[in-house]
């Protein structure tokens, strides 16, 4: 059975990743607000939005819960290239790169 997600607004939503934690489902995506893509999860088909820089593009790729906490893989461009990051809940925490080069980050787990 499909389960449609909201987007946001009349733009573009896309899903990338989906997380099941007893009965409930997760899924992590981007959306298009107009202006650049925004990284967010559903819980469910509640829809979280995350920050990047808030200015240029972010993608969410993968989605893992652990100890109740949405954990969200993913990247974002700063203006100058792409920054590897995951969010624990909505905190985004940058990964390192080289500092000069596009890096991404495709898929998170915890081990607990």
């Amino acid at each position: 059975m499909r389960t449609d997600l909201p987007a946001f607004g009349t733009n573009d939503a896309i899903a990338m990743s989906v997380y099941v934690s007893g009965d409930t489902v997760y899924t992590a995506g981007y959306y298009d607000d107009g202006s650049k893509y925004v990284p967010c999860y559903w819980t469910g088909t509640s829809a979280t939005g995350l920050v990047g820089d808030g200015v240029h593009n972010a993608y969410a790729h993968s989605v893992f819960v652990s100890g109740g906490v949405v954990y969200t893989a993913g990247y974002y461009h700063d203006g100058v290239k792409y920054v590897p990051c995951y969010w624990a809940g909505t905190t985004r925490v940058d990964l390192p790169g080289d500092g000069t080069h596009d890096a991404n980050a495709f898929s998170i787990s915890i081990v607990e």
